[in-house]
């Protein structure tokens, strides 16, 4: 059986089962587990200092019960790797060995760093229409940051009845743009229309409207 464990996991518990020559549980006279790494290279094995200083655990009795002899073990420090334990244990004056395997691996999905790498995201390449990054760019430029009104139109008493509002990316791109330019780095264009109130109330505005161009 191949113990799988997150990298960066505190502890596991490695055990066995011992038994005498007649199958029955028994208490062997010492216990150890042997941490061998296997090499991404060639396959080999070597001993892990890693762990415990030399990669050899003792080993003892779980629970009170006869035969079911362990040992917690600290993982914490020990990066992606895959371990052979040999399981050696004395009974009587003889020496019994059993193997298992261990697999220490990165989680799959670390839903930390995603969120760190969405939030870390650098949005100008994120502008296409319809995506989050567009939207988050064109709302950036509706509360007045990176914005143009042009093509402007006044009614007689010099009051804004219509205009253009385009929405850029970065500083640049707004002081290099012009009055009624087209393709000039905007992301997002607004149409505005002004309505004002009738007589004597004329120089009031009834309704501004702010239309997004398809």
């Amino acid at each position: 059986m191949i113990t799988r464990v997150f990298k960066g996991q505190n502890y596991i518990n490695v055990s066995v089962g011992v038994t005498n020559t007649e199958g029955g549980a028994t208490d062997p006279t010492s216990a150890e587990a042997w941490f061998y790494k296997v090499s991404q290279v060639d396959g080999s094995l070597s001993l892990d200092t890693a762990i415990n200083g030399s990669g050899k655990v003792t080993l003892q009795k779980q629970g009170g019960e006869i035969g079911f002899w362990g040992a917690p073990v600290d993982t914490s420090a020990l990066n992606e790797a895959e371990y052979v334990i040999l399981f050696k244990v004395l009974v009587g004056f003889t020496t019994a060995i059993t193997v298992d395997g261990l697999s220490i691996y990165s989680r799959i999905v670390d839903y930390g760093a995603i969120a760190d790498a969405v939030w870390d995201e650098v949005l100008s390449g994120h502008s296409i229409v319809g995506t989050t990054g567009e939207a988050m760019l064109v709302i950036r430029g509706l509360v007045q940051q990176n914005f143009l009104l042009d093509s402007t139109a006044y009614n007689a008493k010099g009051l804004l009845v219509a205009g253009r509002m385009r929405i850029f990316g970065n500083k640049a791109d707004v002081l290099a743009a012009t009055d009624g330019g087209v393709g000039e780095g905007e992301i997002a264009i607004f149409n505005v229309q002004v309505t004002n109130e009738a007589a004597p109330d004329e120089d009031k505005v009834k309704m501004y409207k702010v239309t997004r161009e398809p």
